[in-house]
């Protein structure tokens, strides 16, 4: 389909499945994702990434904002980048514009192993990466 006013294609996927004792159909489409996709070459990419993918079976496009920080300065950053994003695609007319993102908590050191906590306590675990998923809107 497209989106004359704004000169946005997007598709519109009918779909119909079967549960125990009941038939449901359901209208799903990538309207944000691809208004999402027609600016993204117009972003800053110093801090957040945008992957853009689509899908094989369905053929929706799917997009997604990925950062990654080590400390909570690093944090803030990506939060205002984030908001210059919304920014950006409020200012396009698209404020209701619903598009994910990840942040994925990078440790400095993976492998914490004898480093001693500010009690003098030892910390022998391993640390892994935390990713925050929510919804950018």
């Amino acid at each position: 389909m497209k989106d004359k006013k704004n000169n946005i294609t997007f598709h519109v996927l009918d779909n119909t499945f079967y549960g125990v004792e009941s038939v449901a159909n359901m209208l799903l489409d990538d309207y944000d994702d691809c208004v999402f996709a027609a600016y993204a070459d117009k972003l800053p990419t110093d801090i957040l990434s945008y992957e853009i993918t689509e899908n094989d079976q369905t053929h929706l496009t799917n997009a997604e904002i990925v950062a990654e920080y080590t400390n909570e300065a690093e944090l803030n950053a990506c939060l205002c980048a984030l908001q210059d994003v919304y920014t950006f695609y409020e200012e396009k007319g698209f404020d209701d514009l619903v598009i994910g993102y990840t942040l994925r908590y990078q440790p400095p050191e993976n492998n914490m192993d004898a480093e001693p906590d500010t009690e003098g306590k030892e910390y022998t675990g391993i640390l892994s990466d935390i990713p925050t998923i929510s919804e950018f809107k």
